[in-house]
């Protein structure tokens, strides 16, 4: 899939869903102490901003396959070296989803800091960083610094794995 086309789809998903956030903020009820606002008026101005970027996406993705299909007219043919490696950069897209995917079923069984430290050590390696002592020393200190920041300082329960952590 084409930049310019993942932009269009995507700025098409982000104005359905601003358009549902719209709608719902629209029909929050008003309370006696409401100000002029109301307690729907900034929810709905998310929507209708959201709706706005969106447009501006999908403009901005139309604008590139005009620019792209000029440009293919101007070169007379695909390159086949850039539709492999766009074919290349869909299975990593898919790869990443399902090691995120994995990251929901085993984060109650291995507990928040094991499965981040997976989740970060696999995403490196999916990015192109080379196996060494490095990334396991970063995935171990980012994993542990998350970790302390949302269950001591932010004050969230994470998931427990067998090791208590």
């Amino acid at each position: 899939m084409k930049p310019a086309t993942a932009d269009f789809l995507l700025g098409g998903i982000c104005l359905v869903a601003g358009a549902t956030y719209y709608s719902v903020a629209s029909v929050i009820p008003k309370s006696m102490l409401s100000d002029e606002i109301g307690p729907g008026g900034v929810p709905a101005a998310v929507g209708l901003a959201a709706m706005v970027v969106s447009v501006l996406i999908m403009l901005k993705s139309l604008l590139a396959w005009n620019r792209d299909r000029l440009a293919a007219k101007a070169a007379g043919s695909a390159n086949t070296d850039e539709a492999e490696e766009e074919v290349g950069s869909h299975w990593l897209s898919v790869i990443t989803a399902l090691v995120l995917v994995l990251l929901i079923v085993i984060l109650p069984i291995l507990g928040y800091l094991t499965s981040i430290f997976l989740l970060i050590m696999v995403s490196a390696l999916l990015a192109g960083h080379t196996k060494s002592l490095k990334l396991v020393a970063f995935s171990l200190t980012s994993s542990m610094t998350l970790f302390v920041i949302f269950q001591f300082v932010m004050g969230v329960k994470l998931p427990k794995g067998p090791f208590g952590f």
